[in-house]
């Protein structure tokens, strides 16, 4: 049985990147071991610095592959590493291979949906002190990947996990991550951007030409 491998939440606070520049961010995560809230917004208790690119209905949640780590902690050797430490509020079983858009889950006792891939942001760099940690993200397509949530309810550590419905199995997140990175494949990208379940945040930038993925926002002057 699939199940929620952990999860975290955090608040907003003031970080300084490698250059010492500071900024808002409420990208570190930490554990929980108690049932939370999961409302159309979000868990109870989580923020974000940047709500216009982070949160919001269409962005309700936060998912990366526990699996993630190891590759990281390997090729950052940063053995620190670890769940909530891309800013991801649930930690899960499955991979940006394994989940498609439009997929509907049960998640303890709530019903999301896939909305969209994340697009990898400079506060992981800068958070990690990685320069190149977007660049890296982009292209090892270990992005992670939105939720919306459709029926509100409760989650917490090692809930069951399932998935009730796969009506766009072809439209894997790990396949939009590489139309965004390469940019080519103009008629398929138009085509999955007229999918009614699409972020429409996401949906304008897969339409924009050309279409390399980016950062959102940018690093305050002299951060990474």
């Amino acid at each position: 049985m699939l199940r929620v491998e952990g999860l975290q939440v955090g608040t907003v606070e003031e970080l300084a990147s490698g250059s010492g520049a500071a900024f808002r961010t409420g990208i570190r995560k930490g554990p929980v071991r108690r049932r939370v809230r999961l409302t159309t917004l979000g868990l109870e208790g989580d923020e974000q610095a940047d709500r216009h690119h982070h949160g919001g209905p269409d962005k309700a949640v936060l998912c990366s592959a526990l699996s993630h780590y190891a590759a990281w902690r390997t090729e950052l050797g940063r053995p620190e590493m670890g769940p909530g430490g891309f800013g991801e509020n649930l930690s899960l079983p499955m991979t940006e291979e394994d989940v498609a858009i439009g997929d509907r889950l049960r998640v303890g006792t709530a019903v999301c949906e896939v909305s969209q891939p994340r697009i990898p942001c400079w506060k992981q760099a800068a958070r990690w002190d990685v320069p190149d940690l977007v660049l890296r993200m982009r292209r090892s397509g270990r992005t992670g990947w939105y939720l919306r949530v459709l029926e509100e309810g409760y989650v917490w550590r090692f809930a069951p996990l399932e998935v009730l419905a796969r009506p766009y199995a072809g439209w894997t997140v790990a396949h939009l991550n590489e139309l965004l990175r390469s940019g080519s494949g103009e008629a398929e990208v138009r085509g999955i951007a007229e999918c009614p379940v699409l972020a429409v945040a996401f949906r304008r930038e897969l339409l924009r030409t050309p279409a390399p993925m980016r950062p959102h926002g940018g690093p305050p002057e002299g951060a990474d």
